[in-house]
């Protein structure tokens, strides 16, 4: 791909990620005028905003994931997990955070398909896969919920985790 077509697309990223930062819902109009785009050049790579939401959600829960990947036993899911994750979920700041807090639902989303595909690479087994799924699905919802604090959020996850370890396999 020509450089120039590489930039637009990126100056296009950065116009969406500029919005958020000014609490504002990202729309193409507005982007293509941050961006100094044409609505045409949009389009030729976004038939839509969500492609262009989900490409950028991808690329930020590959990252994270990456880093979260270094800490988990793919063999021995979840015991560690939940503090692997929420650790790094701590510690994202900037860009990274403004896109995983804006749309938490495709951000979780984005996230555990990532893992499902690291997952299976290391270790294909389904119930595994099944029990990484839940435990991110209800581990993060419960992690990016306000309305508990740190403390209840730790006991839940240990109560989840030693129910996890109890289980007859």
């Amino acid at each position: 791909m020509k450089k120039e077509l590489l930039d637009s697309k990126k100056k296009i990223k950065n116009a969406y990620i500029s919005m958020l930062e000014k609490k504002e819902n990202p729309n193409v109009r507005e982007m293509c005028r941050i961006a100094g785009v044409n609505k045409s050049t949009f389009y030729y790579y976004y038939p839509y905003l969500e492609m262009l939401e989900k490409e950028l959600y991808k690329e930020e829960a590959q990252a994270l994931f990456q880093r979260i990947a270094k800490g988990i036993d793919f063999d021995n899911i979840p015991n560690n997990i939940m503090e692997v994750v929420y650790s790094h979920l701590d510690n994202i700041s900037g860009k990274n955070r403004l896109l995983f807090y804006y749309n938490k639902t495709l951000s979780l989303d984005v996230l555990i398909e990532t893992a499902i595909e690291a997952s299976r690479k290391r270790n294909n087994d389904i119930y595994n896969e099944m029990i990484l799924v839940v435990f991110l699905r209800g581990g993060l919802s419960l992690l990016l919920d306000p309305a508990y604090s740190k403390k209840d959020k730790s006991v839940v996850l240990e109560r989840i985790i030693r129910s996890y370890n109890k289980r007859i396999v």
